[in-house]
Order: C-alpha cells, then sequence, then structure tokens
C-alpha cells in the first residue's frame, strides 16, 4: 500500500509540477494584462500620472511680487570700492575703510550710508573696529584716533595719537612711536583722557607691529616676523617658516582658535596653527592687504578691491563677497550679454581685455530662494552675445573674422581652468557676428550680410561633430536676431522686423519683402539705438534702446494686429535703486525674460542684475481658461474631434486635475513634437486647442494646449465607423465589468458622464477606431428613463449572446489593447489549476486515512 501510495504522489506532484510551469510560461502575459486591466478600472488616468512624473508647476518668480537684486544675490554685496584698507563687522553693522570715506552697512535698515573725512592732512583712514557698544572707532595715516557714531555719522576726535590699535573689552590698546621707539599702551575707553599704560616696547623701529587679541591675551608682531605677548615677555613665535627665502612684514594679525591669520606687505594671507610647537605658515591667497576680527566664525578680509569672507573652521573662503565688478566665480566683472532658458540664468562676461579671462556665469533654478552660480572659464575671446538652451552655450564674437563657440554647460573643470569649446566655427569673408539666437538646441546666428545655422547632428552623424553648419547671404542690412518659444526666428533688417521659419532661415531662395515685416524698431535717438531683440509668448517684438525697453510698433502683419510702441523704463532711480551706486544715469546692457513668468532680467553696467516684474509680459502660466474647465466637468455628452499636429508643434501641458474652477491653466510644461501627431480634441479657447495627446513611450495621456492655426480636423470618417453587425440597427449590448461612462474616448475619471454598473444594458452607436484603444459610442437609458450617450472601450462590452468581441489591432497609441480575450484566458487557466490542486488534495487525503 506505501509503494502504491508513493508512485501516486509522484504522478500528482508531477502533474502539479507540469499546470505550474504552463502558468509561468504565461505569467508575463497575465502581469501585463493585470496591470492594463487595473488601469481601465481607475479610469487610466493618465495626466496625472504625467504631472506628477514630469514638474511642478514653474512657481520660483512668483516667490516675490518685487522688483530685487539677483547677482550678486544681497544688497550687502554690492559696493563700488576704490582702495579698502579695513573692515569690521558686528551682529548690526559693517563698517569698511575705502580711501576717505567709511561706509557703514545696517543690517536692519538693509542699507549703506557713509562718512567722509574731510581732514585735508588725513590721506587715507587705515584701520576700523567697533566697541562692545557698537561704537567705531578709526585711525587715519597722521595717526589721529576718531570715534563715528554709525547712526549720525558723526566723528570726533579723541585726542590719542596711534599707528595701529586693538580694542577688547574695555580698552583700546595702541602703538605709538616715541624716544626711538615703538610702544604699546592701553587706555580705558570710557575716559580716553587717562594717562596710558605701558605694556610692551621695542627697539626696533623697522616695521610697525600689529595687535590682536586671542582671549584675554594680547599678541603682537615683533620685527615684521615674529609674533610676541604683552604678558610674557620671553615668549617668541617665528610665523614664517625657515624655507622663506626672503620673508615680508606682517601687516595685520587677526585669532581663531589655535590659529594666527595674518597678511603681509607682499599682500599675501597666511594662517598659522601657533600654538603647535612645529607651527609652519600655510599660504591661503594672494592680494590680500588686511583680516578683521573674527565674527560670528567668520574673517572678513580685504582682498584688493573687494572685501571676502573667510571661514575660519575651514580656512576657505565662502561665496560672500562684498565688491561691484569682481574675478571672483560667481560675480561679474565685465558682464555684455545674458540669456534665459527655462529657469536657468547664463551671463557673458567677457574679460575687461580682449585676451584676458572669458567666462560664463550659470545660475541654475534661476528664481529660486536656493540658486546656485556656477563659472565656466572659457576660451573665446571677444565674446559679445550668448544663446543658450539650458544645456549648452553659443557664443558670438563681436570682432571682425568673428567667432560662433558652442559650449556644455554641464562641464566641470577643475579650479580655474578653461574649457574648450565642443563645436567651433568661423564666420566667412572676415564677417563680424550682430547676435545669436537658439531653437531647440539649434543655433542661429547674423553677421551684417548673412545667416548662419549650427543645427546638432544626431547620433548616426560623426561623433567628432557635434553641430554642423550652414549658411547663406542676405541681400539685407542684418542688425539683431531673437526668437519665440513657437521656434520662429526675428531678424531685424533696417529699421523693420522679419520673422522667419527654421527652415526659411538657410533658404537662399526666401527673400523678406516690407510686406513681411511684423515689427518696426524704434527711431534712434542721439546714442541710443536699439541694442538687443526679444520676443514675448504672445509675439510681441521687443528692443533694448538706452535704458529701457521698448515693446515694439507691430504691424497689420503681426499675429496680433497693429499696435502703438510702448516704453518701459528700467533705471528709474526713484523706484529702482537695486544697489548702493545705481542712479538714474546707471547704463542697461541687456535684457533677458522667456515665457514661463514674467521676470525680466536687467544687466546694468557696473555688473548687477536685477529682476523686475514691470514688463506686462505673458506667460505659460497665465493663459486663461476662459470657461473651458466647465465644458470639460459637465457630466453631460459632449463632442469631440480628433486633429492632426504637424511636426515642431508646441505643446503646452497642464495638469487637468487642477482644472476645474481655475482661472488660468495649470502648467505643468511645454515640449515641441518630434514628428505629426493626432490627438483628441476635447474643447477650445479663442487661441488654443486643448487637446489629450498619447504618449507612446508611457503607453499613457497627458492634456496639452496647442495653437488653433496649426491643428487641422481629421474627417470624422477615418475614425468613427459603423458598430460591428452583432451591434447594427439598435442591437442591445452589455458592460462586462461596472465602469464609467466617459465623456470623451480618454480613460479619465475626470471626465466622465455617468457610472454603469455591471451588465448595463447599453446601445452601441458607432466604433470609434485608431485611437489608443478601441471605443464604442454608446447610449445608456439608467432607471429613472435618463439617457447618457459617452464612450467605452469595446473590450467592456459584449452582445446579449454572451459572445466575446473580437480583438482589434490599433494603429494609434496603444499597441492592440484589447485584452478581454487574454483575461477570459487567465480564468480558464486558473479555474484548470485550482481543480487539479483539489483533487490532488483529495486523493491524498483519501490515501492518508486508508
Amino acid at each position: 500500500m506505501i509503494r502504491k501510495k508513493k508512485k501516486l504522489q509522484k504522478k500528482i506532484i508531477s502533474f502539479a509540477l507540469s499546470c505550474g510551469t504552463f502558468f509561468s510560461a504565461f505569467s508575463p502575459l497575465f502581469s501585463a494584462s493585470a496591470d492594463e486591466f487595473s488601469a481601465a478600472q481607475n479610469g487610466f488616468n493618465g495626466d496625472l500620472k504625467n504631472v506628477s512624473a514630469d514638474a511642478a508647476p514653474f512657481e520660483a518668480a512668483r516667490d516675490s511680487a518685487n522688483d530685487s537684486l539677483f547677482l550678486p544675490s544681497s544688497y550687502e554685496e554690492y559696493l563700488p570700492l576704490s582702495e579698502p584698507s579695513s573692515v569690521a563687522v558686528t551682529e548690526n553693522y559693517t563698517a569698511i575703510a575705502d580711501g576717505l570715506k567709511i561706509y557703514v552697512y545696517d543690517r536692519l535698515a538693509g542699507s549703506y550710508s557713509y562718512y567722509e573725512h574731510s581732514e585735508s592732512t588725513d590721506k587715507k583712514i587705515t584701520q576700523v573696529q567697533f566697541d562692545e557698544n557698537g561704537t567705531l572707532y578709526f585711525s587715519v595715516q597722521s595717526m589721529d584716533l576718531y570715534t563715528l557714531s554709525v547712526s549720525t555719522l558723526t566723528a570726533s576726535n579723541t585726542g590719542v595719537s596711534c599707528i595701529a590699535f586693538d580694542i577688547h573689552g574695555g580698552s583700546i590698546y595702541y602703538t605709538t612711536f616715541s624716544n626711538r621707539s615703538l610702544n604699546i599702551d592701553s587706555r580705558p575707553l570710557s575716559d580716553l583722557s587717562a594717562s596710558s599704560v605701558s605694556l610692551a616696547s621695542m627697539k626696533d623701529t623697522t616695521y610697525a607691529p600689529a595687535l590682536a587679541h586671542n582671549g584675554e591675551t594680547l599678541y603682537y608682531t615683533n620685527a615684521g616676523i615674529y609674533l610676541s605677548r604683552v604678558d610674557d615677555p620671553g615668549y617668541t613665535k617665528k610665523l614664517y617658516s625657515s624655507a622663506s627665502s626672503s620673508p615680508s612684514a606682517v601687516q595685520s594679525v587677526t585669532f581663531y582658535g589655535d590659529y594666527c591669520y595674518y597678511t603681509d606687505t607682499a599682500k599675501d594671507l597666511y594662517a598659522c596653527r601657533y600654538a603647535s610647537a612645529d607651527a609652519t605658515s600655510e599660504k591661503i591667497a594672494e592680494n590680500c592687504s588686511s583680516v578683521s576680527s573674527p565674527y560670528n566664525g567668520m574673517i572678513y578680509v580685504v582682498s584688493g578691491k573687494t572685501i571676502k569672507q573667510l571661514n575660519a573652521e575651514t580656512r576657505n573662503f565662502t561665496s560672500y563677497e562684498i565688491s561691484s565688478s569682481s574675478p571672483s566665480d560667481g560675480r561679474l566683472s565685465s558682464a555684455a550679454d545674458c540669456v534665459l532658458s527655462g529657469d536657468t540664468l547664463v551671463a557673458l562676461d567677457p574679460g575687461e581685455e580682449s585676451d584676458g579671462d572669458p567666462r560664463l556665469h550659470v545660475l541654475s533654478a534661476a528664481t529660486a530662494a536656493d540658486r546656485t552660480a556656477k563659472t565656466l572659464h572659457i576660451r573665446t575671446n571677444n565674446a559679445k552675445y550668448i544663446a543658450s538652451d539650458g544645456k549648452t552655450a553659443c557664443i558670438a564674437t563681436g570682432n571682425a573674422d568673428g567667432t560662433l563657440a558652442v559650449y556644455d554647460l554641464s562641464a566641470t573643470p577643475a579650479d580655474g581652468s578653461k574649457i574648450a569649446p565642443i563645436a567651433e566655427f568661423s564666420a566667412k569673408n572676415g564677417e563680424t557676428f550682430v547676435g545669436v539666437t537658439c531653437v531647440y538646441g539649434a543655433y542661429y546666428a547674423a553677421t551684417g550680410t548673412s545667416f548662419y545655422a549650427l543645427l546638432p547632428n544626431d547620433a548616426s552623424a560623426d561623433e567628432n561633430l557635434s553641430y554642423r553648419l550652414s549658411s547663406r547671404e542676405t541681400g539685407k542690412v542684418n542688425k539683431m536676431i531673437a526668437s519665440d518659444i513657437f521656434g520662429t526666428i526675428y531678424v531685424a533688417h533696417s529699421d523693420l522686423v522679419y520673422p522667419y521659419t527654421e527652415s526659411e532661415f538657410i533658404d537662399e531662395t526666401v527673400a523678406k519683402t516690407p510686406a513681411d515685416a511684423v515689427a518696426k524698431l524704434p527711431s534712434s535717438t542721439g546714442e541710443s539705438t536699439p541694442t538687443k531683440l526679444l520676443v514675448d509668448f504672445d509675439r510681441n517684438v521687443y528692443a533694448l534702446q538706452g535704458s529701457s525697453i521698448v515693446k515694439c510698433e507691430s504691424t497689420e502683419r503681426a499675429v496680433n494686429g497693429a499696435s502703438a510702441a510702448v516704453s518701459y523704463p528700467l533705471n528709474d532711480s526713484e523706484t529702482k535703486t537695486f544697489v548702493f551706486s545705481q542712479t538714474s544715469e546707471t547704463p542697461v546692457l541687456s535684457v533677458a525674460f522667456g515665457a514661463e513668468t514674467g521676470a525680466a532680467y536687467v544687466l546694468y553696467n557696473g555688473d548687477f542684475i536685477a529682476v523686475t516684474y514691470d514688463l506686462p509680459l505673458p506667460t505659460l502660466e497665465s493663459i486663461e481658461v476662459s470657461g473651458t474647465d466647465k465644458t470639460l466637468f459637465a457630466e453631460e455628452s459632449a463632442v469631440f474631434s480628433v486633429v492632426s499636429c504637424p511636426a515642431k508643434t508646441l505643446l503646452i501641458r497642464f495638469d487637468s486635475a487642477s482644472l476645474r474652477d481655475a482661472a488660468y491653466f495649470p502648467y505643468v510644461s511645454h515640449a515641441r513634437t518630434e514628428k505629426r501627431i493626432s490627438a483628441l480634441a476635447l474643447a477650445q479657447t479663442d487661441r488654443f486647442m486643448l487637446l489629450a495627446v498619447y504618449d507612446e513611450s508611457k503607453n499613457d495621456y497627458y492634456t496639452a494646449l496647442a495653437e488653433k492655426s496649426v491643428c487641422s480636423q481629421i474627417s470624422s470618417d477615418e475614425y468613427l465607423k459603423d458598430p460591428p453587425e452583432e451591434f447594427l440597427n439598435g442591437g442591445k449590448g452589455y458592460v462586462t465589468n461596472a465602469l464609467h461612462l466617459y465623456k470623451y474616448p480618454y480613460l479619465t475619471e475626470l471626465f466622465t458622464v455617468t457610472y454603469l454598473p455591471r451588465n448595463a444594458e447599453i446601445t452601441v452607436l458607432k466604433r470609434v477606431e485608431k485611437l489608443d484603444w478601441l471605443y464604442y459610442q454608446v447610449e445608456y437609458t439608467d432607471e429613472t428613463g435618463k439617457t447618457s450617450t459617452g464612450y467605452l472601450p469595446a473590450a467592456y462590452v459584449t452582445d446579449t449572446k454572451g459572445s466575446t468581441p473580437v480583438a482589434d489591432q490599433t494603429t494609434l497609441g496603444g499597441k492592440n489593447n484589447n485584452r478581454d480575450l487574454v483575461w477570459r484566458l487567465v480564468y480558464i487557466v486558473l479555474g484548470t489549476l485550482a481543480v487539479c490542486i483539489l483533487v490532488d488534495y483529495l486523493i491524498l487525503r483519501k490515501y492518508d486515512k486508508d
């Protein structure tokens, strides 16, 4: 009995394994079908998936309704300095000595003011320092010591004479020269007329000592290279290493923890761990003349015409810097142009000389509070114009024998090293470029008489050539060039602005006439001539002229018809004082704006950039809904159509889930189509079609806007067909599952007419082809007698005989998504497997009892 039982068990196990193998072979198909079935049951909410995957709406520029300084990032960090000598920092104030001026930044007021010393014998203010009560002390070259009230900006002579000083606690410690020796004395701040207390004396008078406290200990430099203490005459520490061939003399000194920081007559900055027995000095930077007392772990360093911030813990400079023009990364020194691509602002800084240090400043998340600046040192001299797609930038030079050079903005070179262009081309016949613009990765440039196109090569092209160059002569005088978000290129010929498609731009047979012009440039007035061309989302043309941006007079040929010119000033000193030194005479060098926000970025002469919202710019975030949400969300039957959009159509994605009761379409992103597409037209405004677009890569829909002018209707005969034979002449059908009756042949619960219970009786009116699924247009009458019309996937409709509809191959969108037959096969296989297992179990149970 046991032997028979084992043989039977082997047969049963073998049979079960065979069933399992059969099921495993089909499991990928079942899994895929299950996913689609689940999606169908949930309404195929395709646009919601795309919204979560693609991006959050671009909101950065809406964080502030006010104009503001953009680069540098704070008002405090922009100040033109000529010969700074000393800096002092407290919680509420920063004081900077510059020649005979002291600039005071009030953090509570957020503004600069200044005191100008008028003593004719004093050529320079040498040192500034605050006491614990916020009174500012300063010394001058004539060795007089003054106090300055930072609130009233009035100075008083203390009667004390000193070379250098240091304030600690309630006393001032200072150096004097008398009796052929250098002396260190002190006095109480509360009574500067009191007799001084002598602390130390030095016979070596070659170098004046620098003073600084570390804790309660006063240190001073001796003979220019030694560190000494007033409380320990025997203490001496050599600051320079013995390897120094000709050490310079220390000029200023400060302390933080175990480190001594000092500058010398060679204007080098050093850090020395002086408390260590084998202390050696580490050179940190060059061109540094003095250091301040530390504040909040930071030491402030006078470096050339700038004030830099040094982290005393890491001994590295931070990005904070007080200056106007600066060669530091993240700061401008001789900026010429700027461009905005998406949320990336790129500023072109060609350097002061033709063989200087040309740089690109890339500011990612341009309008976000946590923006970061990346500086790329490039090899193209004489750079004048810039265009960018956010990933690359094309530079056009402004000299004869002009050059176009494309740079990769993601490059990560070693500190300070120059990057090479990924493509570089020269103008023919020694021509000079007048501008360059970008259209979705392709660059278009103009010289005085020619057009140039740099078109990206595809992956199959020569890997050594990222771009290919095309050019043609125009037969006209070209002045400026720009483009819009739709991909149209605009060129100013003389005083008129002409539009070109990308194909027209490089087509030698295309010759524009004045009748084709869409705008007229503002007239030149004196030295004020238009210098830059821009185009907004509504195709309005703007020209930068002097310190104003002019919305150009448009012609009847323009999309929006003729209109008069409007000028917007960018340098009203009463309302637009972004930096301390700005006046109404400060020139504007460049302007950049995009289509996603109303922010315009203004580059001023003086190397600062501000953001303004004064221009009434139309944006992708301000497209009015115009009641279309009511049409889409109303639970009633609707009419749809299928439209065709050509390649390079601009599609503006919006979040349909957030559309209800919205004033503006909830913008998500935008892109141009790579090829001709077909889409469902759900509704329309005066300017746009609301489309449901099928994304083949995601097997899903998203909602988008496209201009009506580029959408062409597809005849309904191509996609609306008679129903199958079993549903002709009013034949009834039944739904196999409870599901929504959709308003359009677009499976999303957002747009529905009613809900159908399982086995609901329907009348099939039409068959809808060439979409992602095969659909039926059906009519349903509920128990109240209300009749509704809508759309269902054909896979969920069966006839009265219970037969399964035949799966149809679709031609657009999904590839044969009618899986009802597959599901029926799944049920059969699962049922068979369940029966096999049950029989096995009963047989085994029976023999166990035996």
